[in-house]
């Protein structure tokens, strides 16, 4: 992550082995949640901009019907 042009955390996962791709790519679901748990000065309000090339996990994100909880994380 981020602050400016400064790098203050890095942040990994290890994943299940039965995870799908998909799966894989909407992990970007965490970052908001760490973005809160990092201790860094306070901002307020916090901002995040969440980018992705992920064509699947931006059509879930949008398409009201898929219910699955890392999509309805990354709608939160």
């Amino acid at each position: 992550m981020f602050l400016g042009k400064e790098l203050v955390t890095t942040l990994k996962y290890r994943l299940n082995k039965g995870c799908s791709n998909n799966q894989t790519e909407q992990t970007v679901a965490k970052a908001p949640e760490a973005l809160e748990e990092t201790d860094i000065e306070e901002i307020s309000p916090r901002t995040a901009a969440i980018i992705t090339d992920s064509k699947i996990s931006l059509v879930s994100i949008m398409n009201v019907k898929i219910r699955s909880y890392l999509i309805e994380e990354l709608r939160k």
